[in-house]
């Protein structure tokens, strides 16, 4: 029903978001994921589901002061994250399918961001669009404000609608 609400109710359009969703994902071997595809990450405790909102959609917390790029790679952390949005997805009460990403900027500089890594995720945004209610950044700083004015044109505008900068 997602796709329905978010193409406009146009079945077309719908049918076509899912395909070109499901085909990124399959091209990028995103549904090839085991537990040692993602241990880096996990190690630094980066990404985690921290609770549901007061509808009972899941919040993802990003905590981008341990995230460091240079410690892993692009593969392994877009696999972790449509990992965590697929398991979202598959443990959602009845009354939901959507989740919330909160990224928490607190203590975060340059060794924890990286161009590619944005890039990468913008596109996991854009196939997971209807999935997500929210998008936060708490604490973005001056250095996150100007990465987001870089990457913003690229991102589709049902997403830059769900961004909020706090």
């Amino acid at each position: 029903m997602r796709f329905f609400y978010g193409q406009g109710f146009d079945p077309k359009k719908a049918l076509q978001r899912i395909k070109d969703g499901e085909g990124w994902l399959l091209d990028n071997n995103m549904w090839d994921i085991k537990p040692e595809s993602y241990a880096g990450l996990k190690q630094m405790q980066s990404m985690t589901l921290i609770g549901r909102d007061s509808v009972g959609r899941p919040n993802i917390l990003s905590r981008l002061e341990t995230f460091h790029p240079k410690q892993t790679n692009l593969d392994e952390i877009l696999k972790f994250y449509c990992m965590l949005l697929d398991h979202c997805g598959a443990n959602m009460p009845a009354n939901t399918d959507q989740c919330n990403l909160i990224f928490d900027c607190k203590n975060a500089g340059t060794s924890n961001f990286d161009l590619t890594v944005a890039k990468g995720i913008t596109k996991i945004s854009a196939v997971y669009t209807e999935r997500m209610k929210a998008i936060y950044f708490v604490d973005a700083a001056f250095m996150l404000r100007a990465a987001f004015k870089m990457v913003s044109p690229i991102l589709p505008a049902r997403t830059l609608a769900k961004i909020k900068m706090l």
